[in-house]
């Protein structure tokens, strides 16, 4: 049961917390285990760019981390073509059962904005964004375009 209260806590928290551009978050069909949302992206050149993504919580928690999908095809360092993403903060091993929600998805947001490449689950992305970053975000960009609604202000021609 305290996994139950302990998640409703954060997702009120979650949802108060003020993360602007757009940002939706909902229980999976009320399931509280479940959350899934979006939000857009802020980062020149991709500003404007739609992400969907999904949060499955363990009965566990919070002594076992979430687990996150980002649900829009996109090419980026840190998420593989499953939508798995490499994010320390909720690694097993960097897992803390204090961490926050919030900081959490602080941390979410920040990473699908700015690549870190020290955390790389795409090594092509990866290669791309460090060596030639012209046509990684070319490649990003399209990427993007093909899989969902985008908007176009702020974009940069490539």
């Amino acid at each position: 049961m305290g996994a139950v209260r302990k998640l409703n806590e954060e997702y009120y928290n979650v949802l108060s917390a003020g993360f602007g551009r757009k940002f939706t978050l909902e229980r999976d069909y009320g399931n509280i285990f479940r959350w899934r949302g979006s939000f857009i992206l802020y980062k020149k050149p991709l500003d404007g760019a739609k992400i969907h993504f999904g949060i499955m919580f363990s009965d566990k928690y919070p002594f076992r981390p979430p687990r996150f999908t980002v649900y829009t095809r996109i090419y980026h360092p840190n998420v593989n073509d499953q939508g798995e993403m490499c994010m320390p903060i909720v690694s097993p091993e960097h897992w803390l059962a204090s961490q926050s929600m919030v900081t959490v998805m602080n941390d979410f947001i920040s990473l699908l904005n700015v690549p870190d490449p020290q955390h790389a689950f795409d090594t092509s992305a990866t290669k791309e964004y460090l060596t030639n970053p012209y046509r990684y975000y070319y490649n990003a960009f399209k990427c993007l375009k093909k899989d969902q609604e985008f908007r176009m202000t702020g974009l940069v021609k490539l």
